[in-house]
């Protein structure tokens, strides 16, 4: 946590200096009046000159007392002269009085100086680091956050979304608030984040937020364990009623996070992603998730958007493949031998597979493509199997292929040998039958 401490510091030095640049509003009664001089002289050299902030707290401890409406340039520098002294203090006892004592003095600049917002901000940079192992002040953090994220929106501190979705988990695990009140406040803080990056006007501020959302997403799925049932109960209506493509990137990385890759919820957000932003990688996802569903006509729709938005052949031959491989599983010969034969040509890797697949498909259309009287003509769709075999370099399916070829017998008495034979079927081929010497 401490560069958020030092990121602090810097903020609040450009405060000091704007500050330090107004007029204090004195005490009437002269001699308080000088009084309140002689302590801000004496605590500003504390700060300013020897560079010991620490040694200006009881001054300015004699100044919130006494002239609390001095200006706001006392609560800058109070809040740094305690702080100091809160890091220099040893004794466990004084210190948690010190961190006490900043938190009112935030709370009085707001009485004061009406500036809520801009205070709480600040507030809640000091206030988890104080209180992150006190699980009695885990309510009021959780009531600071909500109020700071209330007020002061995508200028709320980066660190200050991440501290409250910790003070979330930890009132989770004490079993004061379920899972859905921590997913609500996780929700609001990706929220905040989004709205955050769309405002930074800086990279550093940019990487804060980016840093921020990386943090409360790992808080988040190590932390809050939800299982499938639960992450349905508390995000289908809501996505439902009122789908974004926000919500449905948080359902995703939790529904991922738990593994449900089986749920309806699961498909839907990811289809309205895909929908939403059409990519290669979202097609090949959503096609995958309606083929385990057996929704093939769905299956088939989405990979065929995924043809259109493949960049490269080795993209489109992945599609090939996996359209070859859902048409195998259905039956459709004619559409798998096309996405074979594509494939095949796309990538020659494949090639072996493509054409193995296609006479595999020959060879048990046995059934159905050995129509008529002669037996040579019965039995080319063998030969027709055994070609693509032959270009797959599958010497062991060649020879189980060789077992169907119609025998030298029945080329030599039909006289069919060198001939060439169109298969009638689906299979459509024209194959010339072996000379006797081949058979």
């Amino acid at each position: 946590m401490k560069k958020w401490f030092v990121t602090l510091a810097l903020i609040l030095t450009y405060v000091l200096g704007m500050a330090q640049a107004q007029q204090p509003n004195w005490p009437e009664d002269t001699a308080l009046r000088q009084m309140a001089m002689e302590k801000v002289a004496f605590y500003r050299d504390e700060i300013n000159v020897f560079n010991r902030p620490e040694g200006a707290v009881d001054a300015i401890s004699w100044l919130l007392k006494n002239a609390p409406d001095l200006g706001a340039f006392l609560y800058t520098d109070a809040i740094r002269a305690y702080y100091a002294r809160i890091q220099k203090t040893q004794d466990p006892a004084v210190k948690e009085a010190y961190q006490d004592t900043l938190m009112t003095i935030f709370d009085q600049s707001i009485k004061y100086f009406n500036n809520e917002a801009t205070t709480l901000n600040y507030k809640g940079y000091y206030a988890y680091n104080f209180y992150y192992q006190k699980p009695e002040k885990m309510e009021e953090l959780r009531k600071l956050y909500e109020r700071i994220i209330e007020l002061n929106g995508p200028n709320t501190y980066p660190a200050n979304v991440q501290f409250y979705l910790l003070v979330a988990i930890n009132l989770l695990n004490q079993k004061k608030i379920d899972n859905a009140k921590v997913v609500n406040i996780y929700l609001t803080c990706k929220d905040l984040i989004a709205k955050g990056l769309v405002a930074a006007r800086d990279e550093q501020t940019k990487k804060q937020w980016q840093d921020a959302e990386k943090n409360i997403d790992a808080y988040f799925m190590q932390y809050v364990k939800l299982d499938c049932a639960q992450i349905e109960s508390i995000f289908s209506n809501k996505f439902r009623q009122s789908p974004n493509k926000e919500m449905a990137a948080q359902i995703r990385d939790i529904m991922k996070a738990a593994q449900c890759y089986n749920s309806n919820l699961f498909l839907e957000t990811m289809d309205y992603l895909f929908r939403e932003e059409p990519t290669y990688n979202n097609a090949i996802v959503v096609a995958t998730l309606y083929e385990s569903k057996n929704q093939t006509a769905k299956a088939m729709e989405v990979y065929q958007k995924a043809l259109g938005l493949a960049a490269t052949n080795e993209e489109k031959a992945k599609v090939y493949k996996e359209l070859m491989g859902l048409t195998l599983r259905t039956g459709a010969k004619q559409a798998c031998r096309n996405y074979a034969l594509k494939l095949a040509e796309l990538d020659p890797n494949e090639a072996p597979l493509a054409y193995t697949t296609i006479g595999d498909l020959y060879l048990k259309s046995g059934s159905e493509c050995s129509s008529g009287e002669n037996p040579v003509e019965q039995k080319a769709y063998a030969i027709a199997a055994y070609n693509m075999y032959k270009r797959a370099g599958n010497s062991q399916k060649m020879a189980l292929a060789r077992k169907y070829f119609p025998t030298k017998e029945e080329v030599f008495t039909e006289g069919m040998a060198g001939k060439n034979v169109t298969i009638n079927c689906w299979i459509g081929e024209t194959v010339t039958i072996p000379q006797l010497s081949d058979l």
